[in-house]
């Protein structure tokens, strides 16, 4: 109590900042608690994720470029994405269809040509779903053509890298031989099929009809197809076997039979439609073989019958 030492005065920092120092420093920049500090001068910025502010630091500002960037570089992807698939799209769509043969051989008519497109694109317009190339059923395609066009053997729908365009890429049959009926041209080819229609070139074989009864009936065209059919198929069997049909002809007074001459071989074959036209081909390669063996050159052959030949 009774010491000379004077009262403990506190520090002078301490004195400083307890006297007037509100009074002393501007009100905006007194120390906060709770705050981070941003490394920049100006008073605005409060603190390091505040990216709207006028003024960020150096972190926050590249955060806040990277970030931008990386919406940029996803809105670019998915623009570029979306072209792409449009293209690939509109360039899979099938919406004009143009012909085209499938050898330099043969030329399809316009007229012609024209009939297959609207055909096609009446199968499209049927089956919109095919109208995207990885989606169409060609072997579809071709028997809904086959049943108006018979002359078509095979098609092949291929893009042409136009933008929606593709061309269609058609195979006609080879006729191996030809029937007058009604003033038309009838044609048939190894298959045994018939068409009337032929881009190709005409055929050498043509069929004799040597019947008495013709007329102008759809009995004797139904006839006359199923003829054309056989031949056909006899043609072909025995082009297989080595030998070429130079000559058909139907006898008179017939509508079930018919004659063919080979090549080389003198002799006629006598055959008919109501037994199988790759048996009677086999018999008559068979008999031919024999009886150039045998040194025989009778006038005609006839394998009609199963399991026999007859020959005079």
């Amino acid at each position: 109590m009774f010491s000379n030492k004077s009262k403990q005065q506190p520090p002078a920092r301490r004195r400083t900042n307890s006297v007037g120092a509100k009074n002393s420093q501007p009100k905006q920049a007194e120390f906060r608690k709770n705050r981070t500090l941003t490394g920049s001068r100006s008073t605005h910025v409060r603190s390091t994720n505040e990216l709207n502010s006028e003024l960020l630091s150096p972190r926050a500002h590249a955060h806040h470029l990277h970030k931008q960037r990386n919406r940029l570089g996803i809105r670019l992807m998915l623009i570029v994405l979306l072209l792409l698939v449009t293209y690939l799209t509109v360039s899979m769509l099938i919406a004009t269809v143009t012909i085209r043969s499938a050898s330099s051989e043969y030329t399809i008519d316009r007229d012609r040509a024209v009939s297959y497109e609207k055909s096609i694109d009446e199968y499209l317009s049927k089956s919109p779903f095919e109208r995207m190339h990885p989606l169409l059923n060609q072997p579809k395609l071709l028997g809904f053509l086959q049943d108006t066009y018979p002359e078509i053997e095979d098609i092949s729908m291929e893009l042409s890298g136009e933008l929606g365009k593709s061309q269609t890429i058609i195979s006609v049959r080879n006729p191996v031989a030809r029937w007058v009926i009604n003033g038309k041209n009838e044609f048939v080819d190894k298959n045994g099929i018939v068409f009337s229609y032929n881009a190709r070139k005409t055929p050498p074989l043509e069929i004799v009809d040597r019947n008495q009864i013709l007329s102008s009936s759809s009995q004797t065209i139904v006839a006359s197809s199923r003829f054309l059919a056989f031949v056909g198929t006899i043609v072909g069997d025995m082009r297989d076997r080595g030998y070429s049909v130079t000559k058909a002809s139907i006898p008179p007074l017939t509508t079930r039979q018919i004659e063919i001459q080979l090549k080389g071989v003198p002799y006629m074959f006598k055959m008919t439609i109501d037994r199988s036209a790759g048996e009677q081909a086999e018999d008559a390669t068979r008999v031919a073989t024999y009886l150039k063996k045998e040194s025989l050159q009778p006038d005609y052959v006839d394998v009609r019958v199963q399991g026999r030949a007859f020959y005079k």
